[in-house]
């Protein structure tokens, strides 16, 4: 049997007994018993799952912590750890137990492994234990592994730079996260100091020791980096040592200066080179090597005095053989390993004469000048297969017409060597006197030197050339002033065709402008404008071909034209100059527009005075006038219309602008601008129509003004206002302001009181009037002024009554 006694107080002791009764009685009391009233505890919740991290030395686990339930009464229990991996076969297994604390320490566990955990409560009284808690799981981190092959890939002395780069390790310590790295330096102290933290890539540049101080040349420096993740500080990379030197780079060229090839057997070579832009300061050697026939083994080996920049290599007994030099420079830390090289160099003889000697090509003429043609048959290579570079034509040059000194070829007249760029193989000598005769031979060359000369060609006379053709006659036939179209006729003599030796005429047209008229133009001034080919001349006319020719040149100047013909042999007399006169007037100009501006001239303590300056701007006929004359007429006030008179003069057929001062403050001009042309001196000769005359105002006083009364239907002003707006007044060539006058006529006032200003210098078109009496009349006027003096008095307005608003 059993009872269960619900009104206990948790964590209280109970004593209890047991008896028995029935109908007769009671029986005998049972021994006491001691409880303590208890309740089944919640379990262990918050479960959360640190890694172990910091230093190598601690083992590889988590731990797991928790918050105990809120109310355990006076009953000790002991929290139990289960756990299990994630494997598919793996069971829960007790691991641990403890009664106190909220955290316990799970070492020993294989990295990179999953664990799940839960936790349980068990009273010390034996009472039921609680529920298990809920499951956490977590992967157990390591550290991550060591970088390897940590790499100096540059010293930079120049700029006091040391460049580090490593790999990734190979185990990031099973942690998600990216990596991170420390890079250490051994310091004096034989302790490694941290000179970068926690940085992302795997390579960094130092420019610095771990004192901030520049690295010192010759130095070595020590240096390892460590990989870094959420568990903690991954062991060291093995160290390097950075010595901080650097090899000098090589010469930046290496270049033959000279050489000695034409021995076959015993060929030399001089080499230079440019010192390298980087040495390091120290003295630098060089070590020059040479390759054979695009061999990649040197077979020439020989090292220079330091500091010594050039050498010279003998010895090159190969025959048709090509050599490569190649140039590399060290110092005492460091040799060099890369190199400059020059070009191939090739050992061979120097080449054979052209096959053949040179044929005299053609005898042509040109301005009183013989040129005499020459042709060889080139070689593009020779013996040894070597480029041929140039040819060297020799020239013989006699004026006696007895067989025999030519055949020996002298005396000469005039000797001379002209050397020809291969692949050339034509030359033309200019310059050779007509009734001469000419011989010529020829050598061929490489780098190795040159060949013999060819034996000379036969002489060949030179023939005198034809005369100069005669100057063609040069016609005006029409013009038309209006549209500056000219038309010419060129007349020439049938000499002037081809004759027997296939030559052509060119004839050419010259134009002009000259100072006076009939000039034909100064010397120097002619300009060609047109070339005419005798094929363009073969008309049904013969010898003689007509243009039209458009000019838009200044008005009233001469133009002048000549024509002359020229050939292969010379260039002809010009012909006659013709003149024409072109006459054309500019067209009338527009005025755009007018303004005047005013200055105040200050009197010394008296009355101002003032200047007024009128500026015209117009359009005009800029290809044909020489310049504008601008004209102004006094106009009455009635518009009647005074004498003309010019007031300004512009020069130039661009300029559309001009300033007049000689004009009176209150007048009235009329304006007018006409364009003009200018003889052939410059000086002025005669105007163009002018344009239409527009009519200004140059400042005067304000005139009067029309004055309006705004007020409401009703005639009620609010009691006590009255709104007053007026025409804005014309141009005077000032600013303009207004003063404002009031009459007013009381109940009891037999008369209205004189006009009064009540406000003055208004610089707006309307007013506002305040503070008028109920059962007052009211007139008021307005008058213009401006710095000439004030206008008339507006007419008064009518009588405004002033009447109070009646109470609300």
């Amino acid at each position: 049997m059993s009872l269960v006694w619900s009104q206990a107080s948790v964590g209280s002791t109970y004593y209890a007994r047991i008896f028995a009764s029935n109908q007769i009685g009671r029986g005998v009391t049972s021994d006491y018993i001691l409880a303590v009233a208890g309740t089944t505890p919640a379990a262990p919740s918050n479960i959360v799952i640190t890694p172990i991290t910091g230093d190598l030395n601690n083992g590889t686990g988590v731990i797991l912590s928790w918050t105990p339930p809120a109310s355990l009464g006076n009953v000790t229990y002991t929290y139990t750890i289960y756990m299990k991996t994630s494997a598919a076969t793996s069971t829960w297994s007790q691991i641990l137990q403890q009664t106190i604390g909220k955290q316990m320490l799970l070492n020993n566990l294989v990295a990179g492994s999953t664990y799940m955990f839960r936790a349980r409560l068990f009273p010390s009284d034996g009472t039921a234990p609680s529920l298990f808690s809920s499951v956490v799981s977590a992967a157990v981190l390591d550290f991550p592994g060591a970088p390897s092959q940590l790499r100096n890939s540059t010293v930079d002395v120049s700029s006091s730079s040391i460049s580090l780069t490593w790999p990734v390790p190979s185990s990031n310590g099973y942690d998600t996260t990216p990596l991170t790295y420390n890079v250490q330096l051994l310091n004096c102290n034989m302790l490694w100091v941290n000179l970068a933290s926690q940085i992302s890539d795997t390579s960094i540049t130092f420019r610095a020791d771990d004192r901030g101080q520049p690295f010192v040349f010759g130095r070595g420096y020590t240096f390892r980096v460590r990989a870094v993740n959420t568990r903690g500080i991954g062991p060291a990379s093995l160290s390097i040592q950075v010595l901080f030197a650097q090899a000098p780079y090589p010469p930046p060229s290496i270049m033959m200066t000279s050489a000695d090839l034409t021995n076959k057997r015993s060929a030399t070579v001089t080499l230079n080179w440019d010192e390298p832009t980087f040495t390091s300061n120290l003295p630098t050697t060089y070590a020059v090597v040479g390759y054979v026939n695009g061999s990649t083994t040197a077979s020439i080996k020989q090292q220079t005095a330091p500091a010594s920049r050039t050498i010279t290599i003998s010895g090159l007994n190969s025959v048709s053989t090509n050599y490569v030099f190649c140039v590399s420079s060290s110092n005492l830390l460091y040799n060099g390993t890369s190199s400059t090289c020059t070009e191939s160099i090739t050992v061979r003889g120097i080449p054979v004469a052209p096959a053949t000697p040179p044929t005299v090509g053609s005898v042509s003429w040109s301005r009183d000048v013989t040129k005499f043609g020459i042709s060889w048959s080139s070689l593009a290579f020779d013996d040894q297969n070597a480029p041929i570079l140039r040819y060297i034509v020799q020239t013989k040059f006699i004026t006696s017409n007895n067989a025999t000194v030519r055949a020996n070829g002298t005396p000469f007249a005039k000797a001379a060597n002209y050397t020809i760029t291969s692949p050339l193989s034509t030359f033309t000598i200019n310059n050779i006197a007509p009734g001469s005769y000419a011989a010529a031979s020829v050598s061929a060359c490489n780098v190795m030197g040159c060949s013999d000369f060819t034996p000379y060609t036969n002489f060949t006379y030179m023939v005198a050339p034809p005369p100069a053709p005669p100057a063609p006659l040069l016609t005006l036939t029409d013009s038309d002033p209006s549209s500056g179209a000219i038309t010419l006729q060129l007349t020439w003599a049938p000499s002037l065709t081809p004759d027997d030796g296939g030559m052509t005429s060119v004839y050419t047209l010259e134009t002009s402008t000259s100072s006076s008229a009939g000039s034909g133009g100064g010397v120097g001034n002619w300009t060609n404008i047109k070339y005419i080919r005798y094929e363009d001349t073969l008309r049904s006319t013969p010898y003689e071909y007509s243009m039209t020719l458009h000019f838009l040149p200044t008005p009233r100047r001469t133009v002048s034209f000549r024509a002359y013909a020229t050939n292969p042999v010379g260039m002809s007399a010009p012909s006659p100059v013709v003149n024409y006169v072109l006459s054309v007037l500019p067209a009338p100009p527009t005025i755009l527009f007018m303004d005047v501006s005013i200055t105040t001239l200050s009197s010394g303590g008296g009355a101002s005075s003032y200047r007024p300056i009128l500026t015209v701007i117009w359009h005009g006929d800029q290809f044909r006038a020489a310049g504008y004359i601008v004209k102004a007429a006094p106009v009455s006030e009635s518009g009647a219309l005074g004498t003309w008179a010019n007031v300004a003069q512009i020069v130039g057929g661009d300029v559309f602008r001009a300033q007049i001062s000689n004009v009176t403050i209150s007048s009235r001009y009329a304006i007018s601008v006409a364009g003009y042309v200018t003889d052939d001196d410059g000086a002025f000769a005669q105007s163009g129509p002018s344009s239409t005359p527009k009519t200004i105002i140059i400042a005067q006083a304000p005139t009067t003004t029309d004055l309006y009364v705004h007020r409401p239907a009703s005639s009620q002003f609010g009691g006590d206002r009255v709104s007053l707006e007026w025409q804005p007044e014309p141009y005077t060539g000032f600013p303009i302001l207004h003063n404002l006058y009031m009459s007013q006529l009381g109940p009891s006032d037999l008369t209205a009181s004189p006009l009064t200003l009540i406000q003055a210098n208004i610089s707006a078109t309307k007013a506002n009037v305040t503070g008028l009496t109920s059962g007052t009349i009211y007139t008021f006027a307005v008058r213009a002024v401006n710095a000439l003096g004030a206008g008339a008095m507006s007419v008064p307005s009518e009588p405004v009554y002033a009447i109070q608003s009646p109470a609300s």
